[in-house]
């Protein structure tokens, strides 16, 4: 298997290789760091300055936490964006997290199913799991949440 990751934030990057135990290779390609090692590729970018022409299409995406990290006037551009990089029958998984809207301002911000289903118009989406995760991290605790569930959305295009 193979992966390509994208992230903004070199910080990130940088502990990325570090956590994974690797040397990565490293170029620039039109302003933008590109990693390798192994079997894996990490651009350092902004998603939006990305193409098809650096990375390619694939089969699956996994978004584990970039639509929910977006404030709602960048959502669209970013789920029309994403869609580029996709196969004609690839599949898209997306993170969201459930909470009560009112009680969290995010980020992570709130993404419901109709918002989904909104920013993948032409899409079929089924929830594949969820889960609570309001005891995971104390940043959750002190927000004193009614309730905070982590869903894993999968969205195949018609």
């Amino acid at each position: 298997m193979h992966a390509v990751g994208v992230e903004f934030n070199p910080k990130a990057v940088e502990s990325f290789w570090q956590a994974n135990q690797l040397e990565p290779e490293s170029r620039d390609v039109a302003g933008k760091k590109h990693f390798r090692a192994s079997n894996t590729e990490l651009w350092q970018c902004d998603f939006f300055e990305l193409s098809i022409k650096d990375t390619g299409v694939f089969d699956v995406i996994f978004d584990r936490a970039a639509l929910i990290a977006l404030p709602e006037q960048l959502r669209q551009q970013y789920a029309n964006h994403l869609q580029n990089f996709l196969t004609t029958d690839g599949v898209l998984l997306v993170v969201t997290m459930d909470y009560e809207p009112n009680e969290m301002s995010g980020p992570p911000f709130y993404v419901s199913l109709d918002e989904l289903q909104e920013l993948f118009s032409e899409a079929t989406i089924t929830e594949l799991d969820r889960h609570t995760i309001i005891e995971s991290h104390p940043r959750w605790q002190e927000l004193q949440l009614s309730w905070l569930d982590e869903i894993v959305y999968e969205i195949r295009f018609n």
